[in-house]
């Protein structure tokens, strides 16, 4: 694969950018109680299934968080990276 390996050339053109909503991060045993179609990304953890929605899906869903953030992404040329941590504001 090859790609920019200048650390300072692709500090200069990277373009983050805050995704709109507000997102959640719920935990859950069994993914079948849970409408996948509202799903924005979900993960499988040794103890359960860890999904990010949207806040106001989650609160649809009844399913408990306590952790809210935003989704940033940052593109460098043909390249994007999302990171959902980003506490919210």
């Amino acid at each position: 694969m090859s790609g920019e390996t200048n650390l300072q050339q692709l500090l200069k053109t990277m373009q983050p950018h805050v995704n709109e909503g507000t997102y959640v991060l719920c935990t859950v045993s069994d993914l079948s109680a849970v409408p996948l179609n509202q799903v924005v990304m979900f993960f499988k953890e040794q103890e359960a299934y860890t999904l990010i929605l949207y806040k106001h899906r989650a609160d649809a869903l009844q399913l408990s968080y306590t952790f809210t953030s935003y989704i940033s992404t940052v593109k460098q040329a043909a390249c994007a990276f999302t990171h959902p941590c980003l506490p919210a504001r």
